[in-house]
């Protein structure tokens, strides 16, 4: 076999000239099947791996509940009327967190994030809702006992007021009754004179006349 590039004389078969390393003859193909099942196979196996889809966490519906009564608690505390009765809530999301982290721990699930978020918000709620509770039973304990304590005074007042009216009625009608008897004994007193007096007159006509007429019986 001759070089091609010094014309060297080479063995048969060789690959790369002795003189000058040229290469002589290229390496042989190998023969390729390029069948479709081939290239579907070739494709496949050049194609990189697909990851692994994660786990889905199985889904605790008792940890949504205890977010949801939690926030629901925590939102009613600070409206007057209604914290009564998200009280209850609050109380719940306590229990439903600590069920859900129970029933996650079960399955498996590390991820009980949203028991713990209503475990912690039902504990805050509770708390909110038990201080609001407590004034407003203070503040009714003490508006009962402001309301006592006007009873009492207005009590009291009307029992002044009764007296005073007592003590001026009597000494009113004391005034009026003395006032009445010394007119009564006044004008009995009058009349008393009068007929006294007049009494008098008529004895001492009645005897002037007595005395005339024995005066003129004794003349005649």
């Amino acid at each position: 076999m001759i070089c091609p590039k010094c014309n060297a004389e080479n063995n048969e078969g060789v690959r790369f000239c002795v003189n000058c390393g040229a290469e002589i003859a290229p390496e042989s193909n190998p023969v390729v099947n390029n069948s479709p099942a081939n290239q579907e196979q070739a494709y496949r196996i050049n194609q990189p791996a697909a990851p692994a889809a994660p786990a889905k966490s199985p889904s605790n519906g008792l940890s949504v509940a205890a977010l949801v009564c939690g926030l629901l608690g925590i939102i009613g505390s600070f409206i007057p009327i209604v914290k009564y009765f998200t009280l209850v809530l609050a109380i719940l999301g306590i229990v439903f967190g600590v069920i859900g982290k129970k029933k996650a721990a079960e399955a498996g699930n590390t991820n009980t994030g949203l028991a713990t978020a209503g475990l912690v918000l039902g504990i805050i709620s509770t708390a909110f809702s038990a201080v609001g509770v407590i004034c407003a039973l203070a503040c009714v304990g003490a508006a009962g006992a402001a309301a006592e304590s006007a009873g009492i005074a207005a009590n009291d007042i009307l029992n002044s007021a009764a007296e005073s009216l007592k003590e001026t009625v009597t000494q009113a009608a004391s005034e009026a009754a003395s006032s009445v008897a010394d007119k009564i004994a006044s004008s009995a007193a009058d009349a008393a004179n009068k007929i006294a007096s007049s009494a008098a007159d008529e004895a001492a006509k009645a005897a002037s006349d007595a005395a005339d007429s024995i005066v003129k019986s004794l003349f005649n």
